[in-house]
């Protein structure tokens, strides 16, 4: 090997002889082969590089390694090697437009989010190309760099004005022909696929007319794809199919449309035949390698942040190679018209903008969620867990960023609209009320359309019931929606979907606009009894809260509980109305009730857990109308049993323990304490039972499902426990018992469930308080553990069961008889204060609205420290959420 102190003229040749194959292969595609040699070029040089004449020739050698090195980038590797070449040779902005390209092209790749600044940037001149074209030397990747750079600026804004600014200068000062071709061939391109950025893809064009090329006929074909106007789609890739063979530059994206079609259009070759020819055809083209390699790099980066938990502070080199490999497809993708690959990128980009805009700028979040959007990669936030909670962030975004997001989402065509309907419904009531009459628009426009009136069981309206119940207008929206909300109510389907738009249209519209909903709604034949009980639902919540409807939607309900046919529902119906013109209805005796309960319990636990045909539920009628007594010992004593059976599936005795939760509250006290018994004796033993599965041999003899059962059969459980606190019934022994398993056995309980154990204790604290002090203080340091471990995954819940028993109507009043001064309640009331101050500003709005709630009720009671929740109050008052806008500026809480 040649030594440190090498002729500078050898080196010049063989970086020439590198350079000449690099261009080459950057001609042919070969992008990989590209990256080896221009890798291989600033790491010789980078040793060699030891004077300041050797520098300059350095310089001046591999300015196309530092080019095409950035062009085919396939990971940070030779980014970081330009980066070091860069500095080595301390290159800035000068007066050489050359240096300007590099040092731009580096800025934009590294800061792709930061605005650039171009006072400083020196444009080529005719002066200037004339010296760069005076030796006999091809500067091709001048071409190459310029055109790179363009497409980087045009990225950041492709509807701005510098990278025109930019293509112009090129094109005009550049005395070579065939690069003022060029030049112009990019600026046309740039400025037709600058609608991409806009979620519509090209311009309206005639599509049958000859003289439009390929490219433009399959802009056309997207286009349509995007508009779903199918039968005009088939026609054009009838037409593409005459223009582009399997060796066409076109060829990826011309399949890839045909492929996303084929649920609309019916391709004449299988997809089983043109699949392969694909993958065929790209295993011939070089930059099909390229293409993998930098998806694999997105997918490595991903995999790292995915293990490490997405932290906030670190791996931001991670992040940001996603966010250029991300880049880098997209734009090749626009090289060769490939809107699939393009929309693949955006998809990817769109991640990596939400998971960065945690960690910046909070736009980015708007700008992500916009994208994926656009590349129909909305439904992937909807899987995850994590960036679904990341939607929220938008809640901090600025009110006219927010604003000019939902009305870019409303211009998209129709392909998009079920995401946009998803992204309104994350949203929901965090749109700026200022666009919510132009978001009714196109909910109308929407719904009247044939794609989605023609479906029974869809609608694109279900995000309205977060929006009217707390909007300031809702009157005014309701009237504009009204067509909408009318057509759907004539589809039974949708009723258990929409039915909170529903009450809140009938509770808030117009009277003549909730009357016609009323009568559209109860002429509507619906066969099915389940229809009949939303209907119900409905209307019996708009009967109570639109007092003015009440003669209008009596006759309704009483139609309806005739439908359902007993009296459960005539029964409810009479004692919210005072209506006691159902007395016909047919009534069940309680000895048929108990026999037909006491007959399905048996045969559940005499067929040793084998699945069995559910009878027609009577559990709430029985408990929920009938006194209890004595002579119900034999049902009492077998649904005891069946609760402790091991042959009983978890899934029957969830019927079981929901009755007898009931029953403790409205049986003689000797029964309910005997239940408690019991229930405690499960709460600390568990409960037996047996899971759903196959017993016989076969390929499903080890298959299970018990999905959420055992948890629900808990959180009965402690309703149970807490109705029996609430009545008086055995309250030390549950006292003892939490005492006993909180400590021991809590830290292994389900998650979910741990906000109803601390609402539990909450419960037995004020009702000790009084005459036990000392234990109150006790089971307050249980409760306050159960609060640090619960409020991680569920803050909303466990602030709602605090105010639901320290700030209720009850709660307030226990408090006011309880000395300020106890330790307990002093400990309690700080912790709170402090800790409804930190979560006034959590990102999740169920948890700021469940704050607003107490701090909103805290402060109209002047309980202690009111003086420090006020402020929280009022700043919750100004939040973005309308309903916890409207829970913090309420006189009281409802």
């Amino acid at each position: 090997m040649t030594g440190p102190n090498e002729d500078c003229r050898t080196v010049s040749a063989g970086l020439q002889y590198l350079r000449k194959h690099a261009i080459d292969c950057h001609r042919s595609g070969d992008g990989l082969a590209v990256n080896h040699l221009a890798t291989v070029a600033i790491r010789r040089c980078g040793s060699f590089a030891t004077t300041d004449e050797r520098k300059s020739v350095v310089y001046r050698e591999i300015q196309w390694a530092l080019i095409l090195g950035l062009y085919w980038m396939v990971d940070d590797y030779i980014f970081y090697l330009v980066e070091e070449r860069l500095k080595a040779a301390e290159l800035e902005l000068s007066d050489d437009p050359a240096k300007d390209m590099i040092v731009m092209l580096h800025n934009h790749l590294n800061h792709p989010h930061a605005e650039h600044k171009w006072d400083d940037y020196s444009y080529p001149t005719a002066a200037w190309w004339e010296l760069q074209f005076a030796s006999s030397e091809s500067r091709d990747e001048l071409l190459i760099g310029f055109i790179f750079l363009i497409e980087l600026v045009w990225y950041q804004s492709p509807y701005g004005e510098e990278w025109k600014k930019l293509a112009s200068a090129c094109r005009d000062s550049c005395p070579n022909k065939g690069w003022q071709r060029d030049f112009a061939k990019l600026e046309e391109r740039l400025s037709i696929q600058a609608s991409l950025y806009g979620g519509t893809i090209g311009q309206e064009i005639e599509s049958n007319s000859e003289k439009v090329s390929p490219e433009q006929l399959l802009l056309s074909g997207w286009r349509l794809y995007q508009a779903c106007d199918h039968e005009s789609l088939a026609k054009v890739i009838g037409q593409l199919n005459t223009k582009v063979d399997a060796n066409s530059a076109i060829y990826r994206s011309f399949f890839t449309l045909v492929h996303f079609s084929r649920m609309h259009i019916k391709d004449s070759e299988d997809q089983f035949v043109s699949l392969p020819r694909y993958k065929y055809v790209s295993s011939k083209q070089p930059i099909a390698f390229v293409i993998q390699a930098r998806k694999e790099a997105e997918s490595e980066a991903l995999a790292e942040l995915a293990i490490a938990g997405f932290p906030g502070g670190s791996l931001g080199r991670q992040r940001w190679i996603r966010f250029r490999m991300a880049m880098l497809l997209q734009l090749q993708a626009l090289r060769t018209w490939d809107v699939g690959l393009w929309l693949e990128g955006l998809k990817t980009r769109g991640e990596s903008r939400v998971e960065l805009g945690q960690h910046q700028d909070l736009s980015l979040v708007l700008d992500g969620l916009f994208d994926l959007v656009v590349s129909r990669g909305f439904s992937s936030i909807e899987k995850s867990e994590l960036l679904k909670n990341r939607i929220q962030l938008a809640d901090f975004t600025n009110n006219e960023k927010r604003a000019a997001f939902v009305s870019n989402l409303l211009a998209l065509p129709a392909t998009y609209w079920r995401h946009v309907a998803d992204v309104l419904s994350a949203l929901s009531d965090a749109i700026p009320e200022e666009v919510l009459s132009d978001v009714a628009a196109w909910s109308v426009s929407v719904e009247q359309n044939d794609l989605i009136s023609m479906l029974w069981t869809h609608s694109l309206l279900g995000f309205w019931k977060e929006i009217l119940p707390f909007t300031s207008n809702s009157t005014e929206l309701i009237e504009s929606l009204t067509p909408a909300i009318v057509s759907a109510s004539r589809k039974p389907g949708l009723w258990e979907e929409l039915h909170n738009v529903f009450v809140a249209s009938l509770a808030n519209g117009e009277i003549s606009s909730a009357l016609l909903l009323a009568e559209t709604m109860s002429s509507t034949q619906c066969g099915e009894h389940h229809f009949v009980q939303y209907r119900y639902s409905v209307f019996i919540n708009a009967y109570e809260l639109r007092p003015e409807l009440r003669a209008e939607l009596l006759p309704c309900l009483e139609a309806d509980a005739r439908l359902l046919g007993n009296e459960f529902f005539a029964k409810t119906l009479q004692k919210r109305t005072g209506n006691d013109k159902l007395a016909d209805v047919k009534q069940l005796r309680k000895e048929d009730l108990r026999s037909a309960l006491l007959k399905q319990i048996r045969d559940r636990s005499d067929l040793s857990g084998t699945r069995v045909s559910m009878i027609e539920s009577t559990y709430n009628r029985i408990v929920s109308f009938y006194k209890w007594t004595r002579s119900d010992e034999e049902l009492v004593n077998a649904l005891l049993e069946a609760v402790e059976s091991h042959t009983v599936l978890f899934t029957d005795k969830f019927d079981y323990f929901l009755v007898l939760s009931k029953l403790i509250t409205l049986g003689p006290k000797t029964q309910a304490k005997r239940i408690v018994k019991r229930l405690l004796s499960l709460l600390l033993n568990g409960i037996p039972g047996k899971n759903f599965g196959f017993e016989k041999s076969g390929p499903l003899t080890n298959f299970t499902y018990s999905g959420n059962t055992k948890s629900s059969l808990y959180e009965v459980t402690l309703i149970g426990l807490q109705n029996a606190v609430v009545a008086g019934v055995a309250r030390d022994a549950i006292c003892n018992a939490l005492l006993e398993w909180i400590p021991g056995k809590c830290h292994e309980f389900f998650p979910e469930l741990r906000p109803r154990v601390a609402k539990l204790v909450f419960r037995l604290i004020l009702d000790i308080a009084e005459d036990k002090e000392d234990l109150a203080a006790i089971l307050a340091g249980h409760a306050e553990a159960l609060v640090l471990v619960s409020m991680p995954s569920k803050p909303a819940e466990v602030v709602s069961v605090f105010s639901q028993e320290f700030l209720s109507d009850d709660g307030v009043a226990r408090l006011k008889k309880l000395s300020p001064k106890a330790l307990w309640r002093v400990t309690v009331m700080k912790q709170w204060v402090v800790r409804l101050q930190r979560m006034s500003k959590h990102p999740s709005p169920d948890t700021r609205y469940a704050v607003a709630e107490a701090v909103t009720r805290w402060a109209e009671e002047e309980l202690e420290y009111a003086d420090a929740i006020r402020p929280v109050r009022d700043a919750l008052s100004k939040d973005p959420r309308m309903r916890v806008r409207k829970a913090a500026s309420q006189s009281k809480v409802s």
